[in-house]
């Protein structure tokens, strides 16, 4: 498949053991100036509002795309030029695997949290739409919480059967906000969601109160078998 021939295409070659996917999408429309492709990329931001009103949309779109490919080691490719039209494009470089493999994913576990409450802690608007929709497929009730100190404060308020606390966020961060957390609340887990290199932070999480650590980008499978380990889930 040739994809300057095509408006959409995906096409892929083989290196050793991996495969390297290339998908994009390309069409002959107004295009995007050099200033708007710095910022479309934020959650609500679109080429401009004028294109709002005649194309619709909400400007989710490309910063969900973008969350996800950036999860999976890649990046979203951007050219465009005004009055000609944009092409988006990435790689993904994947592992190849045989059958018996694939048979074993196939056997994941179910999970099921009926009736448990989670707080979500997260400065990232797109990293909470993601989140909720793990948790709230295996029918867990999320509450989200924006910054530390919100999470403090949606605590005093509620109880939750675990916290997911990110711990770099504007106002209060996720250490700070677990140490006056742990002030009225010693019982509840608090798992630390981060990107950095666990041996760096082992020891704040320990002294700030955590429980526990997932690694960023983590996988839905992680982040379950996390919450139950912490919940005593038995379903």
């Amino acid at each position: 498949m040739l994809c300057s021939r095509k408006p959409k295409c995906i096409e892929y070659r083989i290196e050793k053991n991996k495969i390297v996917l290339h998908t994009e999408v390309r069409d002959t429309g107004i295009g995007i100036s050099k200033y708007k492709q710095e910022i479309i990329w934020e959650p609500f931001e679109q080429a401009s509002h004028h294109d709002n009103r005649i194309y619709g949309g909400t400007g989710l779109g490309l910063p969900i795309v973008n969350s996800i490919i950036d999860a999976m080691n890649s990046k979203v490719k951007i050219l465009s030029k005004t009055g000609k039209g944009t092409r988006f494009y990435f790689d993904l470089t994947l592992d190849i695997v045989d059958d018996l493999e694939l048979q074993k994913n196939n056997k994941k576990k179910v999970y099921s949290f009926s009736g448990k409450k989670v707080l979500l802690v997260d400065d990232n608007f797109i990293n909470i739409m993601v989140g909720k929709q793990i948790l709230e497929k295996v029918q867990l009730k999320v509450t989200a919480a924006s910054d530390g100190l919100d999470a403090v404060n949606k605590m005093k308020e509620n109880s939750f059967d675990i916290v997911l606390m990110d711990i770099q966020m504007p106002i209060m961060d996720g250490y700070t906000a677990t140490e006056e957390i742990r002030k009225f609340d010693k019982k509840t887990p608090i798992i630390a969601l981060s990107a950095n290199v666990f041996s760096e932070i082992k020891n704040k999480i320990e002294e700030c109160g955590m429980n526990g650590f997932i690694f960023k980008p983590f996988t839905p499978e992680e982040l379950l078998k996390e919450i139950e380990k912490f919940t005593n889930n038995e379903s």
